[in-house]
């Protein structure tokens, strides 16, 4: 352990998400007085927050930050033990805390005590322009965002002013044609459209309006959120805004699903499209990587188990042995979904070896915690996907990574 390394005060708070939901914070204390801290939104508040809270605190103490993987499984351990199957957050939260604390112990940026010295590439921006779905605040469009993603940029940050000019563009083309411009909870505009082409046509309108050409200058992406979409009793995704605005019930099935991102990658330069059908649908995973991956990049979301449901004699990770990538062409983490910072840093590198690109990804709930930024760094991230360019918990993470690509022209 190198000196001053020890943890000696683990701090548990609890604060306000994004949306005025509850969140936790740990803060970490190390001998050598360097401090970490991390604040993560919570899915839904528990009973239980302040026992974890004083659990987990308790489980690190006195141990040696630098090693994050041994911290890491105390945490999982120690959640095991006390039978807390729900860590609403704080176990990822003290993870992520407790490397921020090792990074400011020896004096390095945290993406690079995460990532390694050698010098490394930032994530091309996926900026949120139309919000729907579960971001939509209850507008028309089912599908949960729609993206642009700066095609050739030579920085980020002149990817990002790409992103804010189509943005302000947008917004001004939706004022004139009638709308208001409020926004959603992932900063992205909330029109009631008819229909996810609509959108699409709108946000073109935009980059065209900022010279942009659609195709070559800036692409289109998708967050789709099949997830919420999918009915298991019907096996149907049910399409409920569309249905309202078109007076047709719109519900589609597997194949109808691939055969709906058929008519959307034919008519728009669409290159990626998050989740685009139900976690559970590996075989219509396959058939939509298999029939349009060489077209668009498919991301599916990654996640590690909930704390405190291993079973005896489990590996900590056994989540990640029984993923072989086949499934997508892409694979997105948050780190929430993640849950510790050795597990995501393990998602990312398998990711990696089955010749997966990578996302870094926004969580439902967000706080103004830049983590992810650092994150997108360290492991070579080819996007990072964290909202609009609007709302201070989204661009606290573009924000960051503006101020990592100025650390890294001094650096190299």
């Amino acid at each position: 352990m190198a000196e001053g390394l020890e943890i000696i005060e683990v701090i548990g708070r609890r604060m306000l998400d994004s949306e005025g939901l509850p969140a936790v914070e740990a803060e970490v204390e190390l001998e050598n007085g360097a401090r970490g801290r991390a604040m993560v939104a919570l899915c839904e508040d528990s009973e239980d927050t302040d026992r974890v809270m004083e659990v987990l605190s308790e489980c690190v103490l006195f141990e040696d930050a630098s090693d994050q993987r041994g911290i890491d499984k105390l945490l999982e351990e120690g959640a095991s033990s006390c039978g807390i199957r729900k860590c609403g957050g704080f176990l990822t939260a003290v993870s992520m805390a407790v490397s921020r604390a090792a990074a400011a112990g020896l004096g390095m940026p945290l993406y690079r005590y995460l990532g390694g010295t050698a010098p490394g590439r930032l994530p091309v921006p996926m900026m949120t322009m139309i919000s729907g779905g579960r971001y939509g605040r209850n507008n028309s469009l089912d599908l949960e965002s729609y993206m642009v993603v700066p095609v050739g940029a030579a920085s980020f940050g002149e990817g990002a002013e790409k992103c804010m000019e189509v943005y302000q563009a947008l917004k001004r083309l939706l004022t004139i044609s009638g709308y208001q411009t409020g926004v959603g909870d992932d900063g992205g505009f909330v029109p009631d459209l008819r229909n996810s082409e609509e959108a699409l046509e709108y946000i073109m309108e935009a980059m065209m309006l900022c010279g942009y050409e659609p195709g070559k200058d800036m692409c289109l992406a998708i967050g789709a959120g099949a997830e919420s979409l999918f009915d298991e009793g019907t096996g149907f995704y049910q399409f409920k805004g569309e249905s309202h605005m078109t007076g047709v019930p719109v519900e589609r099935d597997r194949n109808d699903m691939i055969g709906f991102y058929i008519r959307l990658l034919d008519g728009y330069p669409v290159c990626a499209v998050f989740d685009g059908l139900a976690e559970a649908d590996a075989d219509g995973w396959g058939m939509l990587t298999k029939m349009l991956g060489n077209r668009a990049v498919f991301i599916g979301q990654h996640k590690n188990r909930e704390p405190g449901c291993l079973k005896p004699g489990e590996r900590d990770w056994a989540c990640l042995a029984d993923w072989d990538g086949v499934e997508e062409n892409a694979a997105g983490i948050s780190m929430c979904g993640a849950k510790s910072v050795t597990a995501a840093m393990e998602i990312a590198d398998l990711a990696k070896r089955n010749g997966l690109k990578l996302a870094v990804s926004q969580g439902y709930g967000e706080t103004e915690d830049p983590y992810a930024a650092d994150f997108a760094a360290a492991v070579n991230a080819d996007w990072i996907r964290a909202g609009a360019p609007c709302r201070s918990e989204r661009t606290s993470k573009y924000n960051e990574l503006l101020r990592i690509e100025e650390w890294m022209k001094v650096s190299i």
